[in-house]
């Protein structure tokens, strides 16, 4: 059970779009595929299909761009909502078994039908239920692959890349060592001793042990004992300056708070939906707003909902709160923990006994600064927690301030728009312009009197001097040494023909000719083949 836009997400992912339903005979075969006990189906259910007016109130469209030729809308729909509920946008099957469409809130966590490419059966079958458009080969259930019957009980920690062809017979080695070392060496020692010694000496040799000293020179009275044990800790103060070389071994853990990029409070007034708003703040870098605190609440609602406030209008707008994957369980969409909330009395009550499940959060319209839960697919204002930087590309569109404690928001950086626009843009502007515009036209003089129609070929070799009338009738012998045909007609006529052949012989032929059209068609058929498509059930 998915929103309208979650639906449409979906069913693009996989090369199709919500249904589309363009005739009676369509909706007749879904209806008693959908809605009866003999159907493939058999369960009555609300289901999404492509129908839409999202973006002009009223007029329908379908999702896939298909014309709009046939609706069933249920008796007083589409109505939008009526006196009780917000804007209606989306439209879905009923779930009393009539087949009848109704027009609710885009955000309504349903089920829907989907329009996808057959190529995808394998790949959902088993999530899906998928049937074939009227008079056409039926979907063959029996190349849905079978799942595992019994799931590995352990799977590995760490798999190989690849697996081996066959498995090892025996054990890879012949003898395991029979007792393994207690702690391996860090690092081996370059030539080992004759004889090792299990406990090192007392007290150091009175001379080195090499010809060369280990160091310029020793010190004057060596300690007689060796340190009991090394320095427990290091010493306390760091370098004053970095070392020369890298460190080998990273730390293995990051900074638990790393710093991030300076960011600032935005209100769009554009009204969208939740899901809309969320994924324009996340097109910025950013993401609908999570209010921290008190604090945080008190700064907005100061320079949202008074007078001299910077924005100084109450409106509802949504934020990043809302419980679509759990009902009842509210979080922020940026991830932020959910530390304080500000809802009117009575809220949440997740639409109550006549609205349908309200799963997103906003600031009310009457200045008080409570919030309310609404439908996710409501077209309201937002408000944005976006970088910074993208101040210069969103000065013109959006609202913003900086956060409580940071610097203000510079709007003299905001790029004054062009005071004149061009009045009538080219129709084809040039890849790149020119760098200084010619002072005169290129031609030197144009000409005078254009031709009224060009030839569609020119001539091998123009007449030296051309006649502005044809000949009433041929030449007697052609004008030249090399006849164009094999042999002239016994008898030619007396006048040529007043215009061409109207059209090319009615019957192509049988097989196609060896070369290739020099001169493709200047448009394509109206109504190309396409790739055959199913009609599926997501629940």
């Amino acid at each position: 059970k998915m929103s309208w836009g979650n639906h449409e997400d979906a069913a693009v992912s996989l090369g199709g779009q919500l249904l589309s339903v363009p005739d009676q005979a369509t909706h007749d075969y879904i209806v008693a595929n959908l809605y009866t006990a003999n159907g493939m189906w058999s369960l009555s259910a609300d289901l999404w299909i492509g129908l839409n007016d999202r973006d002009t109130n009223g007029q329908f469209v379908w999702s896939d761009g298909s014309p709009v030729q046939f609706t069933n809308f249920h008796d007083g729909e589409p109505n939008n909502g009526g006196i009780f509920i917000p804007a209606e946008d989306c439209v879905h099957y009923r779930d009393d078994g009539t087949g009848e469409w109704n027009d609710s809130q885009c955000g309504w966590a349903i089920g829907a039908i989907y329009n996808i490419p057959r190529s995808e059966f394998v790949n959902v079958c088993h999530e899906l239920d998928c049937m074939g458009w009227p008079g056409e080969e039926a979907i063959d259930y029996s190349l849905c692959p079978s799942p595992t019957s019994s799931p590995t009980a352990s799977p590995t920690s760490s798999p190989t890349d690849s697996p081996t062809d066959t498995p090892s017979l025996s054990p890879s080695t012949s003898s395991p060592t029979e007792i393994p070392s207690v702690s391996p060496t860090r690092s081996p020692t370059k030539a080992p001793s004759v004889k090792p010694f299990h406990s090192p000496t007392r007290a150091p040799s009175v001379s080195p042990s090499t010809n060369e000293p280990s160091t310029a020179a020793p010190s004057v009275s060596p300690t007689t004992s060796p340190s009991v044990s090394p320095t427990s800790s290091p010493s306390s103060a760091p370098t004053a300056s970095p070392t020369d070389s890298v460190t080998l071994s990273p730390t293995s853990s990051p900074t638990s708070n790393p710093s991030k990029e300076p960011s600032m409070i935005c209100r769009n007034t554009d009204k969208m939906s939740w899901g809309n708003h969320e994924d324009a703040a996340v097109s910025l870098g950013g993401q609908l707003l999570s209010v921290p605190d008190q604090a945080t609440h008190d700064y907005i609602v100061a320079n949202l909902y008074t007078a001299n406030g910077m924005w100084s209008l109450s409106a509802d707008l949504w934020i990043g709160l809302n419980d679509r994957d759990t009902n009842g369980q509210f979080v922020w969409s940026d991830g932020s923990p959910v530390q304080f909330t500000n809802f009117h009395d009575g809220e949440p009550n997740n639409g109550g006994i006549f609205i349908p499940a309200e799963d997103c959060v906003h600031y009310r319209d009457d200045g008080t600064g409570e919030w309310n839960d609404s439908q996710c697919g409501w077209a309201i204002g937002a408000i944005y927690n976006i970088p910074r930087s993208e101040f210069v590309n969103v000065c013109h569109e959006l609202d913003c301030m900086g956060w409580p404690g940071e610097e203000a928001i510079d709007y003299s950086l905001c790029p004054s728009p062009t005071s004149s626009p061009t009045a009538s843009p080219t129709s084809s502007p040039t890849d790149s312009p020119t760098d200084t515009p010619s002072l005169s036209p290129s031609t030197s003089s144009p000409t005078e009197i254009p031709s009224v129609s060009p030839t569609r070929s020119p001539t091998k070799a123009p007449s030296v001097k051309p006649f502005h009338s044809p000949t009433r009738a041929p030449s007697v012998s052609p004008s030249t040494n090399e006849p164009s045909t094999a042999a002239p007609s016994v008898s030619p006529t007396t006048s040529p023909s007043v215009s061409p052949t109207s059209s090319p012989s009615s019957a192509p032929t049988a097989s196609p000719t060896d070369s290739v059209t020099l001169s493709p068609t200047s448009s394509p058929t109206s109504n190309p083949s396409k790739e055959p498509s199913m009609i599926c059930r997501n629940t």
